[in-house]
C-alpha cells in the first residue's frame, strides 16, 4: 500500500464524480432558480450615489447586480459586522502588481452595508481558470502575504455550514453525516493526521471561482470568504475545487505549489488536501439540506422528517 507521503502525482487521473454537488457555495445558488432575487431598493441605489438600473449578475448566488461600474450584492446570510470588517480591512490592503481588488465603496452614511448591501468598483474578467492555475496560485500566494500579521477577528466564531465544516475538518467538532456519505466521510477521517506547527492567518477560504481573469489587468480577487487557517489549507481547498469541478488533477496539483521532491507529495501537503476534502464534503451535504428546507418552505409544503 503507498504511503500518503509518497503518492506520485504522475499516477493520478481525472476522478469520476463521487456527490451530487461540487463546490460549496455555487451549490448554495441552485435554489436561486425558483427564487426572485433580491432587488436593490431605490433608497440604497441613492445612498450608494448610483442612477443607473440594476442588471442581475451570473454566478455566486444570485445577489448581486451590476449598475454602471459598480456592483452592488445583498450580503445575507453574511453578517453585517462580517460585510463591514471585510469591506473595511480590503480597503486598506496596499496596491499590488500581483493581484487586484474591486474597491469598496461608501455609501453616504459613512457605513460599507446600507440595509444590507454593500458596493464595489466593478471589474471585468472570467472564472474560468483552466490553463491559468499558476497565474490563479501566484495571485492567491500574493494576497495572502498581504494578509498577514492582521489578527483573528471576533466574528470568525460563526456557525454557518463552512465555518462548522471548517472546524470539523480540523478536527474541532464533529458530525454524523448522511449515511450516502458515511463510507466516505470516515475514510477521510481515518486518513487524517496530526500536523506540526502551523502558521494561522487570514486566508481566503473559496479561492477556485472567485478570481477573475483578463488581459488588462492582475487577477481580481473577489467575494472574499475569511477563515483563519494557514494558507495551504486554503490552497488545497482551491486544489480539490479544480479537481472536482474542473476535472484537473496533475496541472492544478503542481501549480498549486504543494508539490514537493518533484512529483510526490509530502505529508503536511497531503494533510492539508484530506481537510479540504473534508470542509468540502460536510459543508456540501448542510447546504444541500439547508437549501432543500428553504425550497420547500418557500413552496409552502414543508417535507416531514427533515435531516437535522
Amino acid at each position: 500500500m503507498t504511503h500518503p507521503s509518497t503518492i506520485n502525482t504522475t499516477t493520478l487521473k481525472k476522478p469520476q464524480p463521487c456527490i451530487p454537488f461540487q463546490k460549496t457555495q455555487s451549490t448554495l445558488s441552485s435554489p436561486s432558480k425558483t427564487m426572485s432575487p433580491t432587488l436593490p431598493s431605490s433608497s440604497v441605489l441613492k445612498d450608494f450615489s448610483l442612477i443607473t438600473a440594476p442588471t442581475p449578475l451570473a454566478g455566486g448566488q444570485g445577489q448581486s447586480f451590476l449598475c454602471g461600474t459598480t456592483v452592488l450584492k445583498h450580503i445575507p446570510p453574511t453578517p453585517t459586522e462580517e460585510a463591514e470588517w471585510t469591506s473595511h480591512t480590503l480597503s486598506l490592503l496596499p496596491p499590488s502588481a500581483y493581484f487586484t481588488i474591486p474597491t469598496p465603496i461608501l455609501a453616504s452614511t459613512g457605513s460599507y452595508v446600507y440595509e444590507n448591501w454593500t458596493a464595489t468598483q466593478f471589474c471585468p474578467g472570467t472564472d474560468h481558470p483552466v490553463g491559468h492555475w499558476e497565474v490563479l496560485f501566484s495571485a492567491a500566494r500574493h494576497f495572502h502575504a498581504s494578509l498577514a500579521g492582521i489578527p483573528e477577528p471576533e466574528f470568525l466564531k460563526r456557525t454557518h455550514p463552512w465555518a462548522r465544516a471548517d472546524r470539523i475538518a480540523w478536527g474541532e467538532e464533529s458530525v454524523a453525516v448522511v449515511p450516502a456519505l458515511a463510507p466516505l466521510y470516515e475514510q477521510l477521517l481515518s486518513l487524517r493526521k496530526e500536523v506540526g506547527v502551523v502558521i494561522a492567518q487570514l486566508v481566503h477560504g473559496d479561492l477556485s471561482g472567485n478570481i477573475l481573469l483578463s488581459d488588462s489587468q492582475p487577477p481580481v480577487i473577489i467575494d472574499f470568504s475569511p477563515f483563519f487557517r494557514c494558507v495551504d489549507y486554503a490552497v488545497a481547498i482551491a486544489v480539490v475545487d479544480g479537481i472536482a469541478d474542473f476535472g484537473e488533477g496533475d496541472e492544478v496539483l503542481r501549480a498549486s505549489g504543494l508539490v514537493w521532491y518533484g512529483d510526490r507529495l509530502g505529508r503536511h501537503a497531503v494533510q492539508m488536501l484530506v481537510r479540504a476534502l473534508l470542509f468540502r464534503v460536510v459543508a456540501g451535504v448542510s447546504l444541500w439540506v439547508l437549501c432543500e428546507r428553504w425550497c420547500r418552505w418557500r413552496g409552502g409544503e414543508p417535507r416531514r422528517g427533515w435531516r437535522s
